[in-house]
């Protein structure tokens, strides 16, 4: 969702003002959408790793 909101602000700064001041935005996107895999990637492991302690348990 920042991703989204934050993509939209930048584009309306760079048609209304100049990039220097969407450059901002443009960097809390990528940031937020490296955040999202991260933790995308954190929660697949998390989850196979309980699996297998299930699986080992019985």
């Amino acid at each position: 969702m920042l991703a989204i909101v934050t993509i939209i602000l930048a584009v309306y700064k760079t048609f209304y003002s100049t990039i220097e001041d969407a450059a901002y935005f443009y960097v809390f996107c990528a940031v937020s959408i490296i955040f999202y895999f991260l933790r995308k990637r954190q929660r697949i492991s998390l989850n196979s790793q309980q699996e297998e302690q299930k699986n080992s348990a019985q």
